[in-house]
């Protein structure tokens, strides 16, 4: 993927669109894991950062490329 003046404004509005999602979707659903599915904290402090953490790059590569 190559980053041109081109794509940059497509993968900056997608990273900040994935950002604003996870804002609003993260705290609902550590408390589903931890509530509902009664998943122990060591597990879910770990996975779900980290997924929130590649989805912006995910979010950036789907971006670039479509826009490439």
């Amino acid at each position: 993927m190559r980053f041109n003046n081109s794509n940059w404004p497509h993968i900056l509005s997608a990273m900040r669109g994935w950002l604003l999602g996870v804002m609003a979707v993260f705290p609902a659903l550590w408390w589903a894991v931890h509530r509902i599915w009664g998943v122990p904290p060591e597990a879910v402090e770990l996975a779900l950062p980290l997924l929130s953490v590649l989805g912006v790059l995910a979010a950036a590569m789907v971006a670039g490329k479509r826009y490439e």
